[in-house]
């Protein structure tokens, strides 16, 4: 097949593209390059698989985790698209048997990490196969992982010179302005077409705390209202993950551990548990959970202060990809902030990277203690405007208590006014009372009037930065300069507390008894499974049967006989479409979201025979 629609109807199950997807393909087939920033959900892998199928020749796909290769390969496969992967875990026969497949047009996908791309092998590889594109999926890790921590990825820029008339795609679900300029330089795609989508997930809640003095019991007291529910449960080292999965496990939860602590087997093992359904809860580290899949993940908790605002929004996006309500959490503590600071003045870059490094600290710290909205503050550091308020996090919903800060906001636009360009270091110097001979004598004094200390004035800054007042500008040099947006109406108001070392946390109350009447739970691996032929159609209550709930559990049986996800089966939108449609027809059950050919020969007997039943019984 040629025609996008065609592709993604007969293979994938879709009648209509999402925004902008489209517009990305379109551009791909005809042999232009593209940078795609859409958040977590928003079908980014379509944007080069469909493409890699409708041109001549190969999609290669660098990918930065072998287990995320895995989990697309068993979907692809699922769906009847060729695909295949050269890493280390083949066998050198495997690779032979590859190589002879690409070499006579049989494969439409390949996907390779870094290190395989970095290799004189596969660069000769490439100058000996017909390649339609080359995709850079989760391509912030060219930034992010390009210099110490994973250098091969600076090789990926060679692919230009190997293959300059191939269309190149960088993927990815966060990027601020500076990443993204990394990114065009290191691959070198500064031709490529930007397409970028509304980073804004509507659908997920932001809640954002102070660090109780019981932690065990805030945080039970949000995994108990997801009861039953997908969650992610994101902690700071390997010893603290062991513990927390241990003690969730005591509390009866189906907790299973991931990080990089634990062997490759261990880790699949907790991966698969997840992924199926088998376990409740993922507790890991930041180790696990790019580009995973799983698209009914009810929330994320963060039990420490995140790295950084993008990896806050990539982690948290982990929640509710099916587009469903979903919750991120954040607790965070004093501690997290010194420990952090002391990892930027340690670290080896020179005076302007780590005065960059603290700007991005300072705009994490200015998300976590405004008073206004979380997901304004959130958008705004992506460069996106959000106009009012979302109703859909903490602050939105319960006001914190503030105190009024216009004064102080005004003399800092004020001080814009001069033409200077100036870091956030500087303007609280200033503030302070440090100010260069070429700042206006009226303006010293305007600050002079308020006596606060470098903390009060760091906040105010913070504040202004997350609200949207002042923009942040990166220059040539790494350092993050700042310029004003101007004084909007509302002026500027501080939580409370004022800022970080002595905001009063939120009170969310703690977890009723902290004795749980829940039976120990047993190993992860002990519950018995009861055998039934779940291709059968079973014999439903004769009168009001949940329909979405059959269907749910009849998707686990296929998906627990046929060892795979529950979403390679059918996802929880697709099922809800069909409990609202409620086809009669495979031809009517084809016209579903989500459901291809494919699909149909598979489960459409049984889907078709619950229905059936539900309708008669009504």
């Amino acid at each position: 097949m040629s025609n996008p629609k065609e592709v993604l109807k007969n293979v994938f199950g879709y009648d209509d593209f999402r925004p902008l997807q489209g517009e990305v393909i379109e551009h791909v087939c005809e042999g232009g390059s593209a940078v795609v920033l859409f958040p977590t959900g928003k079908g980014k892998s379509l944007c080069y698989q469909i493409p890699a199928i409708c041109r001549d020749g190969v999609g290669i796909v660098v990918s930065p985790l072998i287990s995320l290769m895995r989990d697309q390969l068993v979907r692809l496969e699922e769906l009847g698209v060729a695909s295949a992967t050269i890493n280390s875990t083949i066998s050198a026969a495997e690779r032979r048997e590859i190589v002879d497949a690409l070499k006579m047009g049989q494969i439409d996908l390949l996907y390779v990490t870094p290190e395989q791309v970095a290799t004189a092998r596969f660069q000769t590889l490439l100058r000996e196969i017909d390649v339609a594109l080359v995709a850079v999926d989760e391509a912030h890790c060219i930034s992010q992982m390009g210099n110490d921590f994973r250098p091969d990825y600076n090789a990926l820029g060679l692919i230009r010179g190997i293959l300059p008339d191939v269309p190149m795609i960088a993927a990815t679900a966060t990027a601020d302005e500076e990443t993204l300029s990394d990114m065009l330089v290191r691959l070198d795609m500064k031709d490529a077409t930007i397409f970028k989508s509304s980073f804004d997930r509507a659908n997920i809640h932001y809640s954002m705390e102070m660090k109780s003095k019981k932690p065990r019991e805030q945080m039970l007291a949000k995994i108990d209202s997801h009861k039953g529910q997908a969650g992610i449960v994101y902690c700071i080292g390997r010893n603290t993950v062991d513990k927390t999965a241990a003690w969730l496990r005591s509390e009866g939860y189906d907790a299973y551990a991931y990080h990089a602590g634990m062997t490759n087997a261990q880790r699949e093992e907790s991966q698969d548990a997840f992924l199926s359904g088998k376990a409740e809860i993922m507790v890991a580290t930041v180790a696990f959970g790019m580009g995973i899949d799983k698209p009914d993940v009810r929330y994320v908790l963060h039990t420490d202060m995140p790295t950084g605002l993008e990896s806050f929004y990539q982690e948290s996006g982990r929640a509710g990809r099916d587009g469903l309500p979903a919750n991120s959490y954040v607790f965070y503590g004093n501690a997290n902030v010194v420990q952090r600071q002391r990892m930027i003045k340690k670290g080896k870059g020179g005076a302007a990277v780590k005065r960059t490094g603290q700007a991005k600290l300072d705009a994490l710290m200015g998300v976590l203690e405004t008073a206004g909205c979380r997901r304004k503050g959130v958008l705004h550091y992506f460069g996106e405007q959000y106009s009012g308020n979302c109703g859909n996090c903490d602050n939105c919903q319960s006001s914190p208590a503030t105190r009024d800060a216009t004064a102080e906001a005004q003399a800092i636009v004020d001080l814009f006014e001069t033409g200077l360009s100036l870091t956030a270091f500087e303007i609280v110097g200033i503030a302070c009372g440090k100010s260069p001979a070429s700042i206006d004598r009226a303006l010293q004094d305007s600050f002079a009037a308020f006596r606060h200390d470098w903390s009060m004035w760091s906040a105010i800054l913070r504040q202004m930065v997350a609200s949207g007042m002042i923009d942040v500008v990166y220059s040539r040099q790494a350092e993050m300069l700042l310029s004003s947006t101007g004084m909007p109406g509302g002026g500027l108001l501080l939580r409370g507390g004022a800022y970080l070392t002595s905001a009063k946390a939120r009170s969310t109350g703690t977890r009723r008894g902290a004795t749980s009447s829940k039976p120990r739970a047993s190993s992860p691996s002990s519950s018995p499974r009861r055998r039934s032929n779940p291709y059968e159609i079973e014999e439903y209550a004769s009168t009001g049967f949940d329909l979405v709930e059959a269907l749910r559990k009849k998707r686990q049986q296929l998906a627990r006989a046929e060892k795979k996800k529950e979403y390679f089966v059918l996802h929880n939108e697709t099922l809800e479409e069909i409990a609202r449609v409620k086809p009669r027809t495979g031809r009517e059950l084809l016209a579903i979201k989500g459901v291809g050919e494919r699909k149909v020969e598979q489960y459409g007997s049984v889907i078709l025979g619950i229905v059936s039943q539900y309708a008669a019984a009504a």
